[in-house]
């Protein structure tokens, strides 16, 4: 069960360090330029390449312990990634951001 609580926990981290980072991203242009090093595919493929290395850093801290509540944050965090990768919740917070 630890694994599982392991796995649960480290995939909600990641899918919040992705819509993080997908913010900072257009709303910094540094997040971006360190974000995209392979030119050809953009800032995604750095985005995607982070979350998976944080979903491999947190799953090896988190692998021994005992997380009971991690199916909870991976619920609310699957929530919380859909409301902010939506456009209409997205625009205005990078936006906000922008102008900060």
């Amino acid at each position: 069960m630890q694994t599982i609580n392991a796995t649960l926990f480290a995939a909600a981290a990641s899918l919040n360090a992705f819509w993080v980072l997908n913010i900072a991203k257009e709303a910094y242009p540094a997040v971006k330029e360190f974000l995209n090093f392979y030119p050809v595919t953009g800032p995604l493929l750095g985005l995607y390449v982070l979350s998976v290395a944080i979903f491999c850093f947190v799953y090896v801290l988190t692998r021994k312990m005992s997380l009971a509540a991690a199916p909870y944050y991976f619920m609310l965090s699957c929530l919380l990634f859909a409301l902010a990768v939506f456009p209409p919740i997205y625009e205005p917070i990078v936006a906000w951001l922008i102008a900060k």
